[in-house]
This record gives C-alpha cells, structure tokens and sequence, in this order.
C-alpha cells in the first residue's frame, strides 16, 4: 500500500506538473522501495501518458479574464464560440484558431466550412482517444477476473488498432496487472458455498473454524499454504493475497466493502451475507466483496513487512471510498462483538464521515444471521420489557473501550477517531447504525407478514375466476 501511494504521489505531481513534488516521489522509489533508475524511466514514462490523458482545464482559469482575452486576442472576435477553443493538443489548436481568424475574414461560408473541418478533426481524434480508453479498460477488466482470452484480444487490439509496439504494452501491463489486484474481490456466491466451508474445515481441521483459524492455516508454512510462492502484482515479490491466489471464477472487481471482524465463524458470515441477499434481492453471483482476509496481502502483514496501522487505515479508506456500499456483518444484537474491535469501530466512523458527513444513511448496509434476527423480533414480541431490552442493549457499549489485536493499532485508530468528531459523537451515530439495523429486520418481518396475508387472498382470487 505504502508503494502504491507513492505511485500516486507521483502521479499526481505530473498531472500538474509539480517537479518538486515528483523528485520526492521518485527519491522515496529509490530509497524506500529500493526501484532501480532502468525500472523508474519506465515507469515515469508510462505515468507521464496516464498524466496526460488524465488531465483537465481548471475551473478557476477556464472562467477567469485571461483567457477571455487570449481567446479574443488569437481569433480577433468580442464572442468567440466554443467550437473556436476545442479540446486538442497546441499544435492542432493553434491550427483552428488560425483557420479561424481567416474564417472570420472571408465571410459566413467560410466559417461553416472552418467550423465543420474542426469538428471533423476533432470528433476522429475524440473518438480515437475514447477507443483507447476501452481498449485499456477491457483489458483491465479481463486481468481482474484472470480471463487470459479476453486479455489477449484487448491486447491484440492495442497492438493493431491504437498501433501500441511490444514495448509499450510491456511496460503498461505491468501497471494494470498491478491496478487489477487492487480492484479484485471475493465472489459473494463462492464465500457463502459449500465448497470454500469445507475447505476451510480441512485445512483447519476444525468443524466451526473462524477466519483467524483459516488464516493461520492457508498464511504460513503449512503444507495448505496459499500463494506463498506466487509473485505478487503489487510488489514482485513472492506472496500474493489470497484473491491474487483463487481462480478468475471467484473473482471480480469489488461491488461492496465487508466490516466484519476475524473471529467471526465462517458459518456465521455466510449465514449474514445469505440472509443480506435474500432480504436485499441480489444475485450472489453478482456481488463481490472486498474482505481483508482475502484482499490484503496477508504475507506481508502476518509476517511483520507492512504492519503500519497508518498504511492499514489507508487501505481501509480508499477501498471504502472507492467501492462506496459498505456491508456490516453483525454477529449478535446483544454485546455484539463487532462493536468491541477498534478497527470495525473506525470503519464505521469513516462511512460516517463519507455519507453526508454526519449521516450513515445511503451507502451502508448491515447483514445479520437469521437466528439473530429471530432473537431480536422474540425480545420485541414481549411488549414493553423487552422493547425498554433492546433500547438499554442498543446504548450499553463505548466505542472506547474497543480493543485490537495490536496496542499500536488500537493507540493509531483511536487518536484519528478522537482527532476528528470524538467517541461520544461517534457512539450517537453508531446507535443510529443500530437503530437501522432493528428496522432492517422489523421491515423484513413486515413484508413476510403482508405476503403471507396477500397469498391467500390472491390463491382465492384465482380460484374464483
């Protein structure tokens, strides 16, 4: 993570040309990430065209006097149309605007002329360019999924069409190859099968294993070791995650971000996210989610080479920010473990502060087992004691007291949270995540209560007709 922030950095610098900035980024590749200056040229030479096409006009300038003037001054008019300003490299719009003024000097033929050349010019070289950028986002999509035909055909497409030499395409797959094993999830309707259970019981050899079990076995040196040899597409050295590890079947780009936490069972997040869709109305097949047992590099931070909580907390908030629908599993609505952990805390208190600032309605949605949700409606039915239950429940927990697995990460976590809106803020906000949480599951109860009176009314219906 430390290394792809870096390569933002040093994007960033060239998309606005900044040199200070750039000398940094490329003195901490060197230094920090040990790049050699053959394996910088061509990166640097690969980001400055990715810098170019990423590009945009400031707002502030586009509005601003200056241009005003130079757009008056270059095509000697007091209105200059857009059509006189396209979008094109200096060369090409030197051109138009040339053509322009003597556009303007000949008479109104000349300028329709002028202004259909332009767009003609113009709509190629656009049209040329957004076919570029399907051609490299098809083959992004095709190195996500591991799909090597569809891979092949983008790439051959590259070569032909957009007249791309090997050389280039070395040098660019290697960045995307990198961008896909950020991007990649865990397939929801392969997490919640049979088959990833089993596996995880085998390699365990435990009958509930939970996910710190699982990890212990498939991260080490044990003979079901997963990806210890793989070279990883982040890094280039070996050890992959575990997405990098499964099949393209398994895979996908990730649709929803999972807060759980490790000590959950297996069964138990499979039971949430099959009770979720259910309730929710999706295809597991097409949802994938980015868990962090399956999409960190856990040989790296298993094994003490990235354990910096601020990398982690990073990671944590640019997925987050970039899948945008958050997915919280909770295990049980009485002192639900999922509220003693810092790092489930935080995750909650970053949707927080991406939705609306101080509002966790829109993207967040939680998911639950059945058998709670039955427990939660049971207390419910009761009448007022059991209502007064879940309302005391509902305030009985302090997100400062939550703990993590390491005292430095706890100690990280917990000064960002207080450096920002304060535990007592957050745990009002939290209430209202749980809040949503009970009316989740009493809407749920109320729907199947209205199909169950509806069904026999419509059977009726049908029978009478």
């Amino acid at each position: 993570q430390s290394l792809t922030n870096t390569i933002e950095a040093l994007q960033q610098a060239l998309i606005v040309k900044s040199e200070v900035q750039e000398q940094e980024a490329m003195d901490k590749l060197i230094h920090v990430h040990k790049w050699t200056p053959e394996r910088l040229g061509k990166e640097v030479e690969s980001l400055q065209r990715t810098a170019s096409l990423r590009r945009g006009i400031s707002v502030a300038y586009l509005i601003s006097e200056e241009f005003l003037q130079w757009a008056q001054r270059v095509t000697e008019s007091l209105g200059p149309s857009a059509l006189e300003l396209v979008d094109t490299p200096p060369a090409l719009l030197m051109a138009h605007l040339a053509l322009g003024i003597l556009a303007l000097k000949a008479g109104p033929w000349a300028q329709a002329f002028v202004a259909k050349r332009v767009r003609k010019v113009e709509g190629k070289r656009l049209a040329g360019m957004q076919s570029l950028a399907n051609s490299i986002e098809a083959l992004q999509q095709a190195l996500i999924v591991k799909n090597e035909l569809q891979a092949q055909e983008a790439m051959d497409k590259l070569k032909h069409e957009h007249k791309w030499t090997p050389e280039r395409l070395s040098d660019e797959i290697g960045s995307l190859r990198r961008a896909a094993s950020l991007r990649r999830g865990i397939n929801v309707a392969y997490l919640i099968s049979e088959e990833f259970l089993q596996w995880s019981q085998r390699v365990t050899e435990n009958a509930r294993p939970t996910f710190r079990d699982f990890a212990q076995a498939i991260f080490s040196d044990s003979p079901h070791a997963c990806g210890k040899d793989k070279i990883c597409p982040r890094d280039g050295l070996p050890g992959c995650s575990l997405v990098d590890f499964l099949p393209g079947e398994h895979i996908g780009e990730c649709t929803d971000f999972l807060s759980w936490t490790w000590d959950y069972e297996v069964e138990l997040v499979q039971d949430a996210l099959r009770t979720w869709a259910t309730t929710s109305k999706v295809d597991p097949k097409d949802r994938v989610i980015w868990m962090c047992f399956a999409c960190n590099n856990q040989w790296r931070i298993l094994f003490g080479q990235q354990v910096d909580s601020g990398d982690l907390e990073s990671m944590f908030r640019e997925n987050l920010q970039r899948i945008g629908n958050m997915l919280a599993v909770l295990d049980k609505w009485q002192t639900p473990r999922y509220l003693s952990r810092i790092w489930t805390i935080y995750e909650q208190h970053v949707a927080i502060r991406l939705n609306r600032g101080d509002s966790i309605e829109g993207s967040r949605v939680d998911a639950f087992t059945d058998a709670e949700g039955q427990s939660l409606l049971e207390c419910i039915e009761t009448g007022a004691s059991g209502i007064y239950k879940v309302c005391n429940t509902l305030l009985a927990f302090d997100s400062k007291s939550a703990k993590a697995s390491f005292e430095e990460d706890e100690r990280t976590v917990k000064a960002m949270i207080e450096q920002t809106i304060g535990f007592e803020t957050l745990d009002r906000q939290i209430t209202t995540f749980l809040v949503s949480w009970v009316k989740q599951v009493l809407g749920a109860h109320m729907e199947s209560l209205m199909s169950n009176v509806y069904e026999p009314m419509e059977t009726d219906l049908v029978k009478g007709s």
